[in-house]
């Protein structure tokens, strides 16, 4: 199932909308350190 991200959620991070939101598929930004710092995926390859 394909999930789009709109205009309004481009950019946020918090999390209001992880009710809704597929929240295993939306990651945070990588290079953010400490408390709330998203895991990579060392095996995905979005190709």
């Amino acid at each position: 199932m394909t999930y789009v991200i709109a205009d309004p959620c481009v950019g946020t991070c918090d999390t209001a909308c992880v009710e809704v939101c597929p929240v295993d598929c939306i990651h945070g930004p990588f290079d953010k350190e400490g408390a709330g710092a998203e895991a990579k995926e060392p095996d995905f390859d979005p190709t």
